[in-house]
């Protein structure tokens, strides 16, 4: 795979994360009953809406790395991946969550009317997740690949050697063979 091929499947999960992400927001947010107005499921709705804000700052990053040369992705990528990690850890600790769920469920529960079915759609929707959620995190896996496996050849040390050739106290205490 190179590293263009890599850079474009992140692209297109970090997109489809966007549009699980977004059909989340739509209904903890605008299908969200209007009374009584609970505490938890405002928590839940700001989660949510943080969430997005997760997954745009990827999008945005990546959108931003318009011809993707093999230097560009390693100095973007730590700040994708921090989004998305910032974006698994929220969603896990704020949504899905034990507490957050046993939150919002007996908030729901007290409240009645439409509440508990709004909460069921919730975590419906944030089930929904999981698939672009692998795919982001199978494509994070290959641009890591790619960047790893980028040939050493290319690259030098700051003194100028070439690191395709080793040191010389490498070589020393870690002979090649030959066979």
């Amino acid at each position: 795979m190179t590293i263009e091929i890599t850079v474009t499947r992140l692209r297109t999960a970090v997109d489809e994360l966007w549009g699980a992400v977004n059909e989340l927001a739509l209904i903890a947010l605008e299908d969200q009953p209007q009374s009584p107005a609970l505490a938890a499921a405002d928590h839940l709705a700001e989660s949510v809406s943080e969430l997005q804000g997760e997954v745009a700052g990827a999008r945005e990053l990546l959108s931003e790395t318009v011809s993707v040369a093999q230097h560009e992705l390693p100095a973007v990528f730590p700040d994708v991946y921090v989004h998305l990690a910032r974006f698994d850890r929220r969603l896990e600790r704020e949504v899905r969550g034990h507490e957050a769920v046993e939150r919002v469920a007996a908030a729901a529960e007290r409240a009645r009317r439409d509440w508990p079915a709004w909460h069921r759609s919730v975590l419906e929707s944030a089930d929904r997740l999981d698939a672009p959620r692998e795919d982001v995190t199978s494509a994070i896996a290959d641009c890591l690949r790619e960047v790893c496996a980028r040939p050493r050849a290319t690259q030098s040390t700051p003194r100028g050697r070439r690191m395709d050739r080793p040191h010389p106290i490498e070589e020393a205490n870690h002979p090649r063979r030959t066979p």
